[in-house]
């Protein structure tokens, strides 16, 4: 390299705000006044940093008044157009073919996969289809030779996947080449290697007359390495570089491995034949002197030391330390991320009380962005999130999966009412008469126990029919995007607004729109599809598309990932999410290629992007006023290893003796964890919760009538019989009309119904055909659920067969002790206390001496013996006492002619499963007793309700409360209940 070239290398120090001082030297330079500045280019590494570098002009103390600013472009967008400022335009040389769209390639890729593995599924193509197009662009840009892939194989002995992956790329060396020649374009990134390539021949054979700074990249890339070098040739080039460590001891210096900050820069200079202490400070205000040896970066250079050289730690002391190295950088460790996101958004949220300080989250997570910018909503904040979020997670996105997911023909109610109730569809009506059709449709037919027709629905079928109609069949996939678009603005359509007016607009809207265009473009050839896989394809899609905010954000807070902000100077920088795996992120497995192949076919190893990772937290770490570093002790139940980085400053720190004792000497001062805590906590600092519910109806709304099986849940939960018969609340059907345990239930009780009516009394010789006639009459009562639901024929027939065979057992055993059926499903009511008890008797049989047994089928659990004798299961009880009453009608008379007597109740277990056969009885004296203490119970509590002041709780007694409690979620037991339980604890 020539002498002029080395002068042309700078760097700015870490400890300074790089494009501030980039954009003061650039002033500096120009000295021409507010024009001389338009005579520059500037390339810079991100699209976000040419926009901070034009804002940063605006704070220069000399810059006043209007100004033409250089010409600021990224070095991603390098094309050929720089040949109008070479005088090459006419020489047709550097004219190059477009770069593919994305969508094109992908769909490309995806129809190449398919012919590839055979019986791939199109949402399966799209996946590897991306992952062919990453390893494309990693290949290009480590400008790799794709005829070495074949001497990958056959120069030596590799596992079989590794040969049958090998092979499989041969599609990138023989097919994709073929088809980029068809199409007339190239890969976005060899369309980018050749215009540099061809604008460093250009600035070669002409060069420019105006300056050409490249400022901000490491040239960890081969064709960004080649690009400064050629820039730095240049008569009036220079290079900037960031952070450069030009004071590093030369041991360390030439221990730098992959995994160091400085490894890309010192391969650069290696490749550029220059010495560090060549590389000059950019910036006069650097006072001619490096600001390498400021406290903060001798820390930094401790930490991040390579590890062949670390016994230079034992040279550490105090004094190494200096305190204002520590001063301005802290740590905060909490326990779990949502914490951890809380005390961030509190620190945000807190460098707005002082004007003009600005603040960022620098974090890889995308979880803890996304998880404070929520939490800074609260405050009616919008942070600038430069990841953007996935199209998929908005509004639009979910519109569009919503209507495929509604438009399949076996489509289930979940499908229809997630479209119906989505705050984009209209259906061509006022959108609160469409959320009003869609509560009523859900009501009486996804959620009745007899679905009844609804128009409406048919209409909507009819909108939906251009999708649904054909997705079974094979359609050409830009048809499908058409009809997809269609559809989706017809049902987006309201009385007064087109559909596509709502649904195209803001910026998601745009996104999603500009992408259905290009998709349908790019899929012209695609080969047909049916509506499944173009389902299935479509949800990829979309979790792929970004959309990413350009207004409404906050103009001095951002959220950001570690490369678009180790450039750009804030006065608070907290690096969130430092844990291992994060930060730096962790190395995926690769697909494609093992270490060695990798490294064999001329691709960087994983390990430097660890040392890319290393760079970002050095610049971010030493380039604010204040840094905060955070990170969560716990991820969900799994427990977290700090960042490497992390531990790295932490030994340092323990060599030099800053942390000792177990103090840590990067603790923040102030209590951010405590503060964030306080947010959602009373002001008193007590929790309350809810109190349990105690309402007090008055007497005349009291219910007067009640079912007998409702009683043992008024005694164990009144609230549910306040719930139910006072403010009339039923529980909604399952969606479907999903059968149950109360459908089984009921089915299991008419067929029983039907056969004891055909055939009261089985003799021992009539047990095949008696059981044949059951289950006849079972699989007529089954069918009618069977049509609807399958998995009744699945799972409760083979139960339902269990109960026959054990409830025929029954019946012979019966018949042979005399007892006789007198009556099936017996209804009646009895007056008690003030009380209309209702009730029905599964069956009534007269037993030899005359008495009566009352019998009731349990398709579920019975109740034990025990809580029936305790009063806590009334139900058999009451339903003897009503026998006994004649609420049941004529029963005939006892023995000798006297009254009516109960002698036996039983609780038959018929559901199928392990408890099928328990047969729960009482006999002799016990049921008059049992009788007796239902009737007082029941007395005492009519009585205790006709009271004005007796309350409906909810579950007066935990240890008796209800298995199954359609109303404990209305009565917040789960609330008081478990603040009751932490208090006595």
């Amino acid at each position: 390299m020539s002498e002029a070239a080395r002068k042309s290398l700078y760097t700015i120090a870490p400890g300074l705000p790089f494009v501030d001082e980039l954009a003061r030297g650039l002033w500096a330079q120009a000295q021409v006044g507010p024009f001389g500045l338009s005579d520059m280019r500037v390339f810079l590494p991100t699209r976000r940093a040419c926009l901070h570098l034009r804002e940063a002009f605006l704070r220069l103390p000399d810059c006043h008044g209007a100004i033409l600013l250089p010409r600021l472009q990224p070095l991603g967008d390098i094309d050929d157009d720089e040949a109008l400022f070479t005088g090459y335009a006419n020489s047709g040389d550097l004219a190059l073919p477009p770069a593919i769209a994305p969508l094109r390639r992908l769909m490309l890729l995806a129809r190449l996969a398919q012919k590839k593995e055979v019986g791939m599924t199109c949402d399966q193509a799209a996946l590897l289809a991306g992952a062919l197009a990453s390893f494309l662009d990693e290949a290009h840009i480590a400008r790799a030779d794709f005829t070495k892939l074949p001497a990958l194989v056959e120069e030596q002995e590799l596992a079989g996947h590794w040969i049958e992956t090998v092979r499989f790329l041969e599609i990138l060396t023989h097919e994709w080449p073929r088809i980029l020649e068809q199409e007339g374009c190239l890969d976005p990134v060899e369309r980018r290697n050749r215009a540099m390539d061809l604008q460093i021949a250009a600035w070669k054979t002409e060069p420019p007359r105006h300056p050409v700074i490249a400022a901000g990249s490491t040239g960890s890339m081969p064709s960004t390495a080649l690009f400064l070098g050629a820039v730095a040739s240049l008569p009036q080039g220079s290079v900037v570089l960031p952070g450069l460590d030009a004071s590093l001891d030369h041991e360390s210096w030439q221990a730098i491995g992959p995994m160091h900050p400085q490894y890309g820069m010192k391969n650069l200079l290696e490749a550029m034949d220059v010495e560090r202490g060549e590389v000059r400070p950019w910036s006069a205000s650097e006072g001619g002197a490096w600001r390498q040896d400021s406290p903060r970066y001798l820390l930094l250079r401790e930490t991040m030391r390579p590890a062949e050289v670390t016994e230079k730690w034992r040279e550490l002391n105090i004094e190494s330390i200096p305190p204002d190295a520590l001063a301005p950088l802290k740590r905060i460790e909490v326990d779990h991320p949502q914490e951890e996101a809380q005390v961030i958004a509190l620190m945000l949220r807190e460098t707005l009380e002082h004007p003009e300080r600005t603040a960022a989250l620098v974090t890889p997570d995308r979880g803890l962005a996304r998880r404070v910018a929520s939490l800074l909503a609260r405050w009616g904040i919008e942070a600038n999130d430069s990841a953007g979020a996935s199209l998929s997670d908005h509004q639009i996105g979910s519109f569009l999966s919503c209507l495929l997911a509604a438009a399949k023909p076996d489509a289930e109610a979940v499908a229809w009412l997630s479209l119906l109730k989505h705050p984009l569809c209209g259906c061509g009506v006022e959108l609160p008469v469409c959320r009003k059709r869609a509560r009523e449709i859900e009501l009486a037919v996804w959620r009745a126990e007899k679905p009844s027709a609804f128009p409406w629905l048919e209409t909507l079928r009819e909108m939906m029919r251009g999708l649904t109609a054909f997705w079974a069949e094979e359609v050409p996939l830009a048809q499908r995007i058409a009809e997809h678009v269609r559809v989706a603005e017809l049902f987006a359509a309201t009385a007064d607004e087109d559909g596509a007016a709502r649904l195209w607009k803001g910026e998601a809207g745009e996104v999603s729109a500009l992408w259905l265009d290009e998709w349908r473009e790019a899929a012209h050839d695609f080969p047909a599809l049916d509506g499944e896989s173009y389902r299935n394809l479509c949800d990829h899609l979309l979790r792929q598309q970004t959309v990413r905010s350009r207004y409404g954000w906050h103009p001095r807070l951002a959220i950001m990932g570690p490369l678009e902000a180790r450039l750009i100077h804030f006065d608070r920088v907290i690096l969130g999410g430092l844990n291992e795996g994060v930060w730096p992120a962790e190395v995926p497995a690769d697909p494609w290629m093992s270490r060695p192949m990798k490294r064999r076919f001329g691709l960087p190893s994983a390990d430097f992007r660890i040392g890319l990772a290393a760079h970002d937290f050095t610049q971010l770490v030493c380039g604010a006023a204040e840094v905060v570093l955070t990170r969560a002790r716990r991820d969900g139940s799994s427990p977290t290893v700090p960042s490497r980085f992390l531990m790295q400053l932490d030994a340092v720190l323990r060599a030099a003796g800053a942390s000792k004792d177990g103090q840590d000497a990067l603790a923040a001062p102030e209590p951010w964890q405590v503060w964030a805590g306080l947010l959602d906590r009373p002001r008193d600092g007590v929790i309350r919760p809810c109190a349990p519910p105690e309402p007090r109806p008055p007497v005349a709304q009291r219910p007067c009538r009640v079912r007998v099986t409702k009683i043992g849940a008024w005694l164990r939960n009144p609230y549910a019989i306040y719930a139910e018969y006072i403010l009339k609340l039923k529980p909604l059907e399952p969606l479907d009309g999903m059968v149950g345990e109360a459908e089984r239930g009921t089915a299991i009780h008419e067929a029983l119904e039907r056969f004891v009516a055909d055939w009261p009394d089985v003799a021992p010789d009539q047990t095949e055909r008696a059981l044949r006639r059951l289950l006849e009459i079972g699989h007529e009562v089954f069918a009618a659920y069977s049509s609807v639901h399958p998995h009744v024929a699945a799972f409760w027939w083979p139960r339902f067969g269990r109960a026959a065979r054990q409830f025929i057992a029954w019946q012979i055993e019966r018949r042979q002790r005399g007892t006789r059926v007198l009556r099936v499903e017996a209804a009646g009511t009895l007056h008690v206390g003030g009380l209309d008890l209702t009730g029905r008797a599964d069956r009534i049989d007269r037993l030899e001496d005359g008495a009566l047994a009352i019998l009731d089928y349990k398709s579920g659990r019975a109740p034990t013996k025990d809580s029936v004798r305790k009063g806590w299961e009334p139900q058999l009880p009451l339903l003897a006492l009503m026998a006994a009453e004649g609420s049941f009608g004529d029963l005939g008379h006892g023995s000798g002619g006297g009254a009516l007597c109960v002698e036996e109740l039983a609780y038959w277990q018929l559901g199928g499963g392990r408890g099928v056969g328990k047969e729960v009885e009482f006999s002799g004296e016990e049921v008059p007793r049992l009788m007796d203490e239902a009737k007082e119970n029941l007395l005492k509590l009519t009585h205790a309700y006709a009271d004005q002041q007796m309350p409906y709780r909810a579950t007066p007694k935990p240890g008796y409360a209800l298995r199954y409690d359609d109303y404990g979620h209305l009565a917040r037991v789960s609330e008081w209940s478990r603040s009751a339980w932490e208090d006595a604890s």
